[in-house]
Formats: structure tokens, sequence, C-alpha cells
């Protein structure tokens, strides 16, 4: 049986429950997915669907796979906005992002198809490595806002993570999983994904908790703040928790930069990614000595007096 490239979205027929009844048992190394993609081995498994690297028989070439978790196979408003949700993101075409080849349902099953991309989490990266220099952080979040400037274009990714950015071995990035990806459907409904917990909760802006569905891109800068936040220092930050008093040789710009960047207000948070990114260039500038270091301004009349005074006391102890 041929695939369709616009399935029709229904329950399983009982004749194809048995393609269904293997998905709920996971597909091996070997089996065939819709006469045309082996499966090599599991490559993860998420609150929505699993993850397959498998062989494109037709193409002879490498590929991901994801289908549908099978506790949603049957549900007509999942199903429905996997197929959206596919749809739309596929209208994203940037270096950075995934490519998605395919979206089908084969019978029973739904699946999409998309690049396989030979590399690492910058998760599995922070773990090997530790904390990372500026320059580091500094490259691959540049790498990550470049993408999302793209991205805000046609929709808000809601679940930056660094489980969800790629680094392939030549240093680029490729941002994955836009599964809880704010979009608009053809009809200018917005929708979002079901069954699963918006993002991953270290990383979500504080507004995202109340009201996701009306987030806007900064969102996603808040989460990638406190992504930079955890590559300086190792850890994600704690109230009133200072990245230049754990790692002191850090440019002071940088706790100033930080506290735009996870603003609890998204008014007084960046604005958009070239922001972001233009903000990380000028921290690594002043870090090599390119850019001079802002001075801070010393407050004048009564209050400078104060400050003054506050400060000899300090001096005498």
């Amino acid at each position: 049986m041929s695939e369709q490239n616009k399935p029709d979205i229904k329950s399983p027929s009982a004749s194809n429950r048995s393609d269904l009844a293997k998905a709920i048992g996971g597909f091996q190394a070997g089996d065939v997915i819709a006469e045309r993609y082996q499966v090599v081995r599991l490559l993860g498994k998420g609150g929505m669907g699993i993850v397959y690297l498998a062989n494109d028989l037709k193409r002879d070439r490498q590929i991901a796979l994801k289908t549908l978790l099978p506790q949603y196979a049957m549900n007509q408003q999942a199903v429905g906005r996997f197929v959206r949700e596919v749809n739309a993101v596929r209208q994203l075409n940037h270096p950075g992002i995934v490519k998605i080849l395919a979206a089908r349902q084969y019978k029973s099953l739904l699946y999409y198809t998309m690049e396989y991309l030979d590399g690492k989490t910058v998760r599995e990266y922070m773990v090997k490595r530790g904390k990372l220099g500026l320059g580091s952080a500094v490259r691959i979040l540049s790498l990550l806002c470049d993408a999302l400037e793209h991205v805000h274009k046609v929709t808000v990714h809601r679940d930056i993570s660094p489980e969800n950015i790629i680094l392939l071995q030549d240093g680029t990035i490729k941002l994955l999983d836009f599964g809880l990806a704010k979009l608009q459907d053809p009809s200018g409904a917005q929708f979002t994904r079901v069954g699963a917990t918006l993002g991953r909760i270290q990383y979500n802006a504080p507004e995202q908790s109340f009201n996701a569905s009306e987030v806007d891109q900064r969102a996603d800068l808040y989460s990638i703040g406190i992504i930079f936040f955890e590559m300086l220092t190792g850890k994600v930050p704690r109230t009133f928790e200072s990245a230049c008093d754990l790692v002191p040789e850090l440019p002071k710009e940088t706790d100033r930069f930080l506290e735009r960047a996870l603003a609890r207000d998204p008014n007084e948070r960046i604005a958009n990614a070239a922001e972001f990114r233009e903000g990380l260039n000028t921290l690594y500038l002043i870090s090599v000595g390119k850019v001079q270091s802002v001075q801070e301004e010393k407050p004048q009349g009564f209050f400078a007096a104060l400050m003054e005074k506050l400060s000899g006391l300090f001096r005498k102890r």
C-alpha cells in the first residue's frame, strides 16, 4: 500500500489494528515501517512520540522517524494537531533548524521523517565539558539566536532546552522538537500539543506557567538566558545568585545582561533574538579586550554623599 501525502485522520480499521499493536510494543531493529523505512535502533522517546534511526530503503539514506505514541493514536484531536503542527514547522527553512522530510499516515500508523543528525545534544556536551568558557557559550548561543530569529517569524518554540539543541561535528547547531510550538493553523486558530507539560519547567519563562497560549518570542529568550547561565556556571540560576560571583573572571556586564535576559516581566526582558545575539557578542568582545568595559555610573548629589558615607563606615570595619 502506498503512502498518502495528505492523510485522512480516522480511527484504525480492524484490519489495520495489527500495525498499531506492533507500534504499541515498539519497533525493533530490522522492522520495516511503511514498506520503506528499516529500523536501525531507538533514538529517544518524548512526551508525544517515539523516534527511531532508520534506513530509507527508497533513497538509500539514514533518517530519523518519529511516530505518535500509541495512547494518542486513537485520539482525533491529538492526531489532528500532530499533523497540523508538522505542516506548520515545514514552513521553516534555516540551516540551524532540523528539516522535516515527510509526514504521512500509513494504514493505522502516523509518522514523520526528519534528517538524521550525527552529533550530540548541548546537554551531553555540557555534561562532558562541565562549565563552558564564555567564548564557547557565546558561539553556540549566537547560532541558536540566528535560528530563532527565523523561527520567530512563524512561531514561538516554547521548549528551548539543552536537550533540544544538537551540536554537530562541524561546530554548527540544529534546533529540534517543535512539538510545543505556538503555531497558527490555516484557519487562524492557535493550537498547542496535547498530553505533555509545556516545556521543561526549569527553562520556562514565568508567564509560560500561567498562560502558555499567550506567550511570545520573549519566552524563548528567557530559556536561552537560563541555558547561558548554566553553561557559564554549571548550574541553573537560583534567586539572587550571580554568575560573576560564581565565575569571577567573567566580565561584570555578564550579570547585567543576565538580569535583562531573565527578567520576570517580559516587558523588561531582551526584546528579540537579534538583540540577544548582539548582547552575547558584546560580552565576548569585552572579555577579549576589543570593547571597553562600561563603568558603573556614580550616583549624584545627596545620594552620592550618603553612599560615600556608608561605604566609609564599612571600610572602617
